[in-house]
C-alpha cells in the first residue's frame, strides 16, 4: 500500500497504526518522503516496509514496490550508514551489563506496584492520581524499557535485580 507521507504533519506512526487495523496483512511503503534519518527512521519504526523519496521518478517507485513485496529495500547509501550506527548503538546499549534505563521515582514506584500485580487503577487510588496519568507513566516505563507489554517490563525489571 502505497501511503503519501509527503508535505503532511500526519503522525506516521497513527497512520501506519490505522492502516494496519484495516488491513492487517498490507506491506506499506511511503511515498513522497524527504530523504532526512529522522523521517526514515520515523517510517520504519511504523512498520514501513520501504520509502520513495520525494524526487523519485516512475522507475524508482516501481523498483519500490516490487522490492517491498519481495521483503527488500533500496535506500541512500547515507541513510543506510544512518541506520548502522543507530543499529550498533542499540547493540552496544542491549549488550551493557546492567543497563536498566533510568526511571524517575514514581515510575520506578508504579513499576513496583505493577509487578505485586496492581492494575492501573489500584495504582491509581494508592498513589491518589489519575488513572490516565497512571496510564502516562506505563507508556514511558515501557518505551524506556523498550517493550511492549507490562509484564516485560516487570521480566525486565527483575533480570536487572537477578545480576
Amino acid at each position: 500500500m502505497l501511503v503519501d507521507v509527503g508535505e503532511t504533519n500526519t503522525d506516521i506512526v497513527l497512520a501506519a497504526r490505522l492502516i494496519r487495523t484495516a488491513s492487517p496483512g498490507a506491506k506499506l511503503l511511503a511515498f513522497g518522503l524527504d530523504e532526512v534519518d529522522d523521517r526514515v527512521f520515523a517510517c520504519a519504526a511504523a512498520g514501513f516496509s520501504g520509502y520513495v523519496p520525494r524526487e523519485s521518478g516512475a522507475d524508482e517507485l516501481h523498483r519500490a514496490l516490487v522490492d517491498a513485496m519481495e521483503g527488500r529495500m533500496h535506500c541512500a547509501p547515507h541513510i543506510a550508514a544512518a541506520m548502522f550506527n543507530r543499529l550498533a548503538g542499540l547493540l552496544r546499549e542491549s549488550d551493557a551489563p546492567g543497563s536498566l534505563p533510568p526511571l524517575t521515582s514514581r515510575e520506578s514506584e508504579i513499576l513496583a506496584l505493577v509487578e505485586q500485580g496492581r492494575s492501573n487503577k489500584e495504582i491509581a487510588r494508592q498513589l491518589a492520581i489519575s488513572s490516565a496519568t497512571v496510564k502516562n507513566h506505563m507508556h514511558d516505563i515501557l518505551q524506556k524499557l523498550r517493550v511492549s507489554r507490562r509484564g516485560q517490563a516487570v521480566a525486565r525489571l527483575r533480570e536487572f535485580r537477578g545480576r
